[in-house]
């Protein structure tokens, strides 16, 4: 392939991935729960109080935080002020990326990194959220690309200031940023001890930068959470550490799945087994030609294993079910990404270029499958916009009456009050659910106060699931189709509104009890993470934290 034709087809993918990119970033609709409350918490505070624990159980980079304040005061609180930077990030990546594949595989294989790069979901979605995860993706490409330069005699100390300097930087505003300067300096270590490069103070230089700044990082991050928020969290991510030593068969089993869940959920490949055996090749491939390179792109994986066996960070990858464009529990792994895709495709490239005309063939019909599905779900999919409640709003715009009333489902409640001033009901015409989890005859007693009042809105968007039961969807909606005449429903099943007419909705003949049976028995340690998920970004309502008490 010329210059000029491997140039037009990079640019041609570059330009792919941006406009991808771009779709999103403009076709998204509303904030969704966590996002809302990084806006509300940045919105609320001064540029000291960022540097405070977040709350709602949030935590991100200070950076990160900063750039968000510093983008709504020069733009405004709009949601695109607030992702800006995630769409910024998410296109200077593309070139970066490409750069980085450059480093690592021949132009053929660089070229299909970069496609399969330009067209997976996980990087598509995460340019349009008011989150950090999309900054990760950025981080790790640009410190890859810096770390694979230095491993050579010829590096001058410019190369090495420059990784340092950048890597100190880059742990304030992603935090994983620290597991690839922990896998760069073990793939330096090996190149020092394979004799590829000297021992000199400019590596020495660039780790002590990345330590200085790195351990208070560190420090500043354990302790971004409110004590409130802590044992929220922990039980949040409580899978996601890995547990030593293995007390059950699950246990021993735990880093195997979540190694499977690597390629499935924050690296979104549909045929996973593919990306598995691929990954497998890749790094048979890469050990033998480039063992300082796979190293610069692996050490991260165990890296972070490591640290969720510590407690530290969690691995928590998703293997049950795939969500075709956004990432599930994995989105906190999503540095990984660039280091997986390149070594995926140098699996796939070496059965592309292997002279065994079937084995050929395969290789060609891998690499169609590896860009093909992602593609398929980024054009059917896009763009998407998990519990959009932006539509609703104009619902309640058009059509709120003088006298109605709004209940809101705790799950929007982060959402609503972001958008409050777009709702018409005054405060005295909005009744804030509480999150009953462990008891939920608490919700059908919440709408029944509204019987006899006249018309009711009923606002849900993140709505839960538990054990199986909706809350909303099994519960409360079944409950007032019975009592109450529904008038309209708008939305979708993660973010939708109803209408009822409550006004011939009689009183209730006794208690909830009296006509609906118990909750489910749970395990008591379930009963505490659930009891803990109401006192994070959810208002505790005293029933439920009152129910875990031993």
């Amino acid at each position: 392939m010329t210059n000029e034709r491997r140039r037009a087809f990079s640019a041609a993918l570059i330009v792919l991935g941006a406009l991808l990119r771009l779709w999103q970033f403009f076709g998204r609709g509303s904030f969704w729960i966590d996002e809302a409350a990084i806006a509300r918490n940045v919105s609320a505070r001064s540029f000291a109080g960022l540097l405070q624990p977040l709350d709602y159980a949030q935590i991100a980079p200070k950076g990160f935080l900063f750039v968000e304040k510093v983008a709504t005061l020069a733009f405004g609180a709009h949601d695109w002020a607030f992702r800006l930077y995630s769409i910024l990030t998410a296109l200077a990546a593309l070139p970066l990326f490409y750069a980085l594949a450059r480093r690592v595989l021949d132009v053929n294989g660089a070229l299909l990194a970069l496609a399969f790069f330009a067209v997976l979901g996980r990087p598509i979605y995460y340019a349009s959220e008011a989150k950090q995860y999309g900054g990760d993706i950025f981080f790790a490409c640009l410190l890859l690309l810096l770390a694979l330069r230095v491993p050579t005699h010829d590096a001058a100390p410019r190369h090495w200031l420059r990784l340092g300097v950048l890597g100190a930087v880059a742990v304030w505003f992603s935090q994983p940023s620290l597991f690839i300067l922990a896998g760069v300096a073990v793939a330096l270590a090996l190149a020092v001890r394979q004799g590829k490069i000297p021992l000199r103070w400019p590596a020495v230089a660039a780790c002590v930068m990345w330590a200085l700044s790195g351990i208070p990082s560190i420090v500043v991050t354990l302790h971004s959470l409110k004590p409130e928020s802590q044992p929220y969290m922990r039980s949040f991510w409580s899978d996601g550490f890995w547990p030593l030593p293995p007390r059950t068969l699950a246990d021993a089993g735990w880093p195997f799945v979540n190694l499977y869940g690597l390629f499935r959920d924050p690296l979104g490949m549909p045929v996973t087994a593919l990306g598995v055996g691929m990954f497998v090749l890749g790094c048979i491939v890469l050990a033998r030609r480039r063992p300082v390179t796979l190293v610069a792109l692996v050490a991260p994986v165990v890296v972070v294993f490591a640290a969720s066996a510590l407690g530290i960070y969690p691995v928590d990858a998703t293997v049950a079910g795939l969500n075709k464009i956004a990432a599930g529990n994995g989105r906190v792994l999503l540095f990984l990404v660039p280091g997986l895709v390149l070594v995926v495709v140098a699996g796939v490239m070496a059965l592309v270029e292997s002279p065994i005309g079937w084995v050929h063939r395969a290789g060609i019909l891998c690499a169609a499958v590896v860009v093909g599905a992602p593609a398929f779900y980024a054009v059917t999919e896009l763009p998407y916009s998990p519990n959009d409640v932006a539509p609703l709003l104009h619902v309640l715009e058009a059509r709120a009456r003088p006298g109605d009333q709004l209940y809101v489902y705790y799950g929007g409640e982060q959402v609503f009050e972001w958008y409050r001033g777009r709702v018409p009901f005054a405060d005295g015409q909005v009744v804030r659910g509480g999150c009953h989890r462990l008891a939920w005859r608490e919700y059908l007693r919440e709408v029944d106060a509204f019987r006899g009042a006249g018309r009711l809105w009923v606002l849900v968007a993140h709505p839960a699931t538990i054990h199986g039961l909706g809350e909303m969807s099994d519960v409360t909606i079944p409950y007032l189709d019975r009592v109450a005449r529904r008038v309209g429903q708008w939305g979708a099943k993660d973010a939708f509104l109803v209408l009822y007419d409550m006004k011939d909705a009689s009183p209730p003949p006794g208690p909830p009890a009296a006509w609906h049976p118990p909750p489910r028995r749970l395990a008591f340690a379930d009963t505490i993470a659930l009891g803990r998920s109401c006192t994070g970004i959810y208002r505790a309502s005293a029933d439920s934290i009152s129910s875990v008490r031993p």
